[in-house]
């Protein structure tokens, strides 16, 4: 459940990226580590005083990729199809 991204170096050896994502609890600035298949699902988040487990809900993601989605919605909505997916096929 965790994001990795496999690289290949200029040396011919494979390296496993594993991705984390900043991201506030209750205002308190955490960096994600992975998801707890649970129910309900829970999170590990790594904060300044230590790791915790919180709840799914509570994380507000604060980095590039929370940003593009931001942008996103703010496009489809400032051009009348929020929520539209294509159905084009090409």
């Amino acid at each position: 459940m965790r994001e990795e991204r496999a690289v290949t170096r200029l040396d011919g050896k494979i390296e496993i990226v594993w991705k984390t994502r900043l991201c506030t609890v209750d205002d308190e600035f955490g960096a994600f580590q992975i998801w707890v298949p649970s129910d309900p699902p829970l999170a590990v988040v790594e904060f300044s005083d230590g790791v915790r487990q919180v709840a799914a809900e509570k994380i507000k993601f604060c980095d590039e990729d929370h940003q593009m989605v931001v942008g996103f919605e703010k496009f489809s909505k400032e051009n009348g199809n929020a929520g539209r997916q294509d159905q084009g096929g090409g």
